[in-house]
Protein backbone atom coordinates (compact mmCIF):
# COMPACT_ATOMS: atom_id res chain seq x y z
CA UNK A 1 0.00 0.00 0.00
CA UNK A 2 1.19 3.51 -0.83
CA UNK A 3 0.45 6.43 1.49
CA UNK A 4 0.66 10.17 0.88
CA UNK A 5 0.18 12.44 3.89
CA UNK A 6 -1.60 15.68 3.06
CA UNK A 7 -0.86 19.05 4.63
CA UNK A 8 -2.72 22.33 4.25
CA UNK A 9 -1.20 25.57 5.50
CA UNK A 10 1.15 23.68 7.82
CA UNK A 11 -1.54 21.42 9.27
CA UNK A 12 -1.76 17.66 8.67
CA UNK A 13 -5.30 17.17 7.43
CA UNK A 14 -5.51 13.80 5.72
CA UNK A 15 -4.03 10.87 3.89
CA UNK A 16 -4.26 9.49 0.36
CA UNK A 17 -3.82 5.73 0.15
CA UNK A 18 -3.49 3.39 -2.79
CA UNK A 19 -4.28 -0.24 -2.11
CA UNK A 20 -3.22 -3.36 -3.94
CA UNK A 21 -6.21 -2.87 -6.25
CA UNK A 22 -4.59 0.47 -7.30
CA UNK A 23 -7.65 2.42 -6.19
CA UNK A 24 -6.80 5.73 -4.54
CA UNK A 25 -8.79 6.82 -1.51
CA UNK A 26 -8.61 9.82 0.79
CA UNK A 27 -9.45 10.24 4.46
CA UNK A 28 -9.45 13.41 6.52
CA UNK A 29 -8.00 13.27 10.02
CA UNK A 30 -8.78 15.50 12.97
CA UNK A 31 -11.62 17.88 13.52
CA UNK A 32 -10.54 20.74 11.26
CA UNK A 33 -12.88 22.68 9.01
CA UNK A 34 -10.65 22.98 5.95
CA UNK A 35 -11.12 20.84 2.86
CA UNK A 36 -8.40 20.37 0.26
CA UNK A 37 -10.89 20.61 -2.60
CA UNK A 38 -14.56 21.18 -3.30
CA UNK A 39 -14.50 17.74 -4.92
CA UNK A 40 -13.30 16.22 -1.61
CA UNK A 41 -15.61 17.74 1.04
CA UNK A 42 -15.02 16.95 4.70
CA UNK A 43 -18.43 15.29 4.86
CA UNK A 44 -16.91 12.53 2.73
CA UNK A 45 -19.61 12.43 0.08
CA UNK A 46 -17.57 12.35 -3.12
CA UNK A 47 -17.53 10.22 -6.24
CA UNK A 48 -15.33 7.12 -6.22
CA UNK A 49 -12.61 8.55 -8.49
CA UNK A 50 -12.44 12.02 -6.87
CA UNK A 51 -9.20 11.34 -4.91
CA UNK A 52 -7.38 10.03 -8.02
CA UNK A 53 -8.76 12.88 -10.12
CA UNK A 54 -7.57 15.42 -7.53
CA UNK A 55 -4.01 14.06 -7.68
CA UNK A 56 -4.10 13.82 -11.46
CA UNK A 57 -5.07 17.50 -11.68
CA UNK A 58 -1.91 18.44 -9.76
CA UNK A 59 0.21 17.08 -12.62
CA UNK A 60 0.89 18.81 -15.94
CA UNK A 61 -1.70 18.08 -18.64
CA UNK A 62 0.75 17.45 -21.44
CA UNK A 63 2.17 13.93 -21.55
CA UNK A 64 5.52 15.15 -22.94
CA UNK A 65 5.93 17.26 -19.78
CA UNK A 66 4.39 14.74 -17.37
CA UNK A 67 6.44 11.73 -18.48
CA UNK A 68 9.88 13.11 -17.47
CA UNK A 69 8.55 14.02 -14.02
CA UNK A 70 7.17 10.56 -13.43
CA UNK A 71 10.01 8.56 -14.95
CA UNK A 72 12.52 10.29 -12.65
CA UNK A 73 10.68 8.77 -9.71
CA UNK A 74 11.90 5.35 -8.63
CA UNK A 75 8.37 4.30 -7.68
CA UNK A 76 6.42 5.41 -10.74
CA UNK A 77 7.16 4.85 -14.40
CA UNK A 78 3.81 5.49 -16.03
CA UNK A 79 1.84 8.63 -16.86
CA UNK A 80 -1.25 8.26 -14.68
CA UNK A 81 -1.40 9.48 -11.06
CA UNK A 82 -1.65 5.86 -9.91
CA UNK A 83 1.57 4.89 -11.66
CA UNK A 84 -0.22 2.83 -14.30
CA UNK A 85 -0.48 3.66 -17.98
CA UNK A 86 -3.92 5.01 -18.85
CA UNK A 87 -4.17 2.57 -21.75
CA UNK A 88 -2.83 -0.44 -19.81
CA UNK A 89 -5.25 -3.34 -20.41
CA UNK A 90 -4.59 -4.80 -16.95
CA UNK A 91 -6.01 -1.71 -15.21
Amino acid sequence: MRVLDTWLEGEFIGRFTQGDDRRISFEYVGEGNSSISLSLPRAGRWVKNAPANFLDNLLPDRDDVRRPWLTRSRTCHKTSPTGKADNDASA
